[in-house]
C-alpha cells in the first residue's frame, strides 16, 4: 500500500548504477520466469498471473485486490544530458484502477485516473478505498475516496499549504485517515496526522521524528500499516518506529546499527511481528553489509537477524513464520539486465525456503527504475503476492 516518490538526486550514484530505493514498479520488457524452490524445502505454486497490473493493496478480509493496470509508465525518466521526468497525462482507454474479487478474479470496480497512483489502501471494512495520485492539475495531488458498494468516487485536489507540505494518506477504520506531510524542498516527511474522511479535517498531529540528521544524509523507510489498521511502522535513518494508528502515540522505537540505514519495513497483519531491511550503500544485486532484523511488534525487542537484502520490500506471513524479502539480482551471463527476485525465509530457523524469480528484465539505463518487485501476503494467509509490471499470485505448500 505504498508508493515512494523518486527524487532526482536519488536517481544517480557512482559508476552510473541506479540506487535500489524506488518501489515504483511499472516495468517494460519483462518476461515470465519460473519459481525456484530451495533444495529440499517448501514449494511455491503460481496460481494466477495478472498482466500489466501493479498491486496497490489487499483488503483486510482478503476478498479484494486493488491494482493499477498500465502498459507503460506514465511517470518515466529519460536521459537527455540529465534525468528528466515525463509528466504526460494518462490517455483515455489506456490505464485504469481496478478492484478484483479474489474468488473470481473479475473486476468489481474500475475507474480512470488522471495519472499514475502512487498509493491506495482499503478501509478496514473493505468497502471503501482511498487512492493517492500526485502531480496532476498543475502540481496538485488528487485524493480519491471510492465507495465500492455505491460505485462512486469523490475527488479532492490539494496543493501544498502555507507549511509547504504535501500530504498523502492511509485508510484506517471508522472513516479515519493516517496522513504524512512531506516537505518537497528537503525531500522528507515532517509530520504525521490523523484526519477524518471524507473532509480530511485534521484531528491530531505529531512530529515524524524528534531528532534527525541533515536532509542530504537522511533516509526514510516508508510507512507500512498493519492489515488490522491498529499499528504502523516506519524508519528514519537507523531508527525504527512503531506507533498506534488510533492515537499516533509512539509504542516503541529501536535504534539499529548506526553504520546502516533501514530501507524497507514490514509488519504482520496483526502487528505482532515487524521486519526491517538494513543495509549500507546498495547497488544492483547486493551491498557490502546488510540484514533483515525481526522485532517483536509489542515492545520492539529484536528477535533475530536474517541474511537477506530486502531493499525492494519485506513482508511477513500472517502467522509470523515466513519472511518474504525482495531484491533485484543481475542477470547471470548477461552484460546488463536485472531479475526481480523474492526470497522466502523461515524466521525461526533462518533457513531459505524458496526463491521466486518474479520477472527477467533485459537491458540497462532508465529501465532499472521500473524493474523492482514488491511483495505482500494476503491477511488470511492464502496467498503470497509479488508485483512488478505484472502481478503474480502464489500459494505456499503447507500454508
Amino acid at each position: 500500500m505504498h508508493r515512494e516518490l523518486i527524487s532526482r538526486r536519488r536517481l544517480l550514484c557512482a559508476g552510473g548504477a541506479l540506487l535500489l530505493q524506488t518501489s515504483d514498479k511499472w516495468a517494460f520488457g519483462q518476461t515470465p520466469a519460473p519459481n525456484r524452490p530451495a533444495s529440499g524445502q517448501r514449494g511455491v505454486t503460481l496460481i494466477k498471473e495478472i498482466k500489466n497490473a501493479g498491486l496497490l493493496d489487499v483488503s483486510g478480509d482478503s476478498r479484494k485486490l486493488c491494482l493499477y493496470f498500465s502498459r507503460r509508465p506514465v511517470r518515466s525518466f529519460r536521459w537527455q544530458g540529465e534525468w528528466k521526468e515525463n509528466t504526460s497525462r494518462v490517455r483515455n482507454g489506456e490505464d485504469a484502477l481496478r478492484v478484483l474479487d479474489t474468488n473470481t478474479w473479475t473486476a468489481v470496480y474500475a475507474m480512470r485516473l488522471p495519472a499514475l497512483p502512487f498509493g491506495a489502501s482499503f478501509f478496514r471494512d473493505g468497502e471503501d478505498l482511498y487512492v493517492y495520485v500526485p502531480g496532476v492539475a498543475g502540481g496538485a495531488t488528487d485524493h480519491v475516496l471510492v465507495n465500492l458498494q455505491r460505485g462512486t468516487a469523490e475527488e479532492r485536489l490539494e496543493r501544498p499549504g502555507k507549511e509547504g507540505l504535501n500530504f498523502s494518506y492511509w485508510a484506517l477504520d471508522d472513516r479515519m485517515f493516517l496522513g504524512g506531510g512531506r516537505n518537497s524542498v528537503v525531500n522528507r516527511t515532517e509530520v504525521l496526522i490523523k484526519a477524518e474522511a471524507p473532509e480530511y479535517n485534521e484531528v491530531a498531529r505529531v512530529p515524524f521524528a524528534e531528532r534527525r540528521g541533515p536532509p542530504d544524509s537522511s533516509r526514510e523507510a516508508p510507512i507500512t500499516v498493519a492489515a488490522d489498521r491498529r499499528t504502523f511502522v516506519y524508519a528514519h535513518d537507523s531508527n525504527l518506529v512503531c506507533r498506534s494508528a488510533q492515537s499516533l502515540e509512539t509504542l516503541w522505537t529501536r535504534a539499529g546499527d548506526p553504520a546502516l540505514k533501514f530501507w524497507r519495513v514490514g509488519i504482520s497483519a496483526d502487528g505482532a511481528v515487524v521486519a526491517a531491511a538494513a543495509a549500507d550503500t546498495v547497488w544492483v544485486g547486493g551491498s557490502v553489509k546488510h540484514y533483515v532484523g525481526i522485532f517483536s511488534g509489542h515492545d520492539g525487542k529484536e528477535l533475530t537477524r536474517l541474511p537477506a537484502l530486502g531493499v525492494e520490500g519485506v513482508a511477513i506471513s500472517p502467522d509470523g513464520k515466513i519472511l518474504a524479502a525482495g531484491q533485484r539480482v543481475p542477470l547471470q551471463g548477461k552484460k546488463s539486465g536485472t531479475q526481480p527476485t523474492v526470497t522466502l525465509f523461515d524466521m525461526a530457523s533462518g533457513k531459505e525456503l524458496a526463491t521466486l524469480i518474479h520477472d527477467q528484465f533485459y537491458g540497462g539505463g532508465g529501465e532499472f527504475l521500473y524493474a523492482g518487485v514488491t511483495t505482500m501476503f494476503s491477511p488470511d494467509g492464502r496467498y503470497l503476492i509479488t508485483s512488478g509490471l505484472n502481478t503474480k499470485i502464489w500459494q505456499i505448500a503447507g500454508a
